[in-house]
């Protein structure tokens, strides 16, 4: 047995979670927008996306979103590692109450 136990039904601090994804931007950002083109029907369903680069082509977009809260889809790095929950036993079970009341997260990250 390793020296640490997978998280079971309750999280606690200190739980390590083999598997997370964590994913970074590196910079330039990289905003990731539907393209018009429309590819032949004999070749499927497909979608087509133009990446813009900011802040070089930022001219270009229309309503560029980075800075709402809706924000943009953008073209990131992501690999799969360990993580450690840190948060304190008081605030999962504050934030599982919320989901129970509300039916959704809460706006904190």
């Amino acid at each position: 047995m390793a020296f640490y136990a997978r998280p079971g039904g309750d999280i606690c601090p200190g739980d390590i979670f083999p598997e997370i994804p964590i994913t970074t931007s590196i910079p330039p950002v990289k905003v990731s927008r539907p393209c018009a083109y429309v590819p032949p029907v004999e070749r499927g369903v497909q979608e087509f996306r133009r990446i813009y680069t900011l802040p070089d082509h930022a001219t270009l977009l229309n309503n560029l979103a980075i800075t709402t809260v809706n924000g943009e889809e953008t073209v990131s790095k992501t690999r799969v590692g360990r993580a450690i929950f840190l948060g304190w036993g008081s605030q999962v079970e504050a934030d599982e109450r919320y989901f129970q009341e509300q039916g959704r997260a809460g706006g904190k990250v």
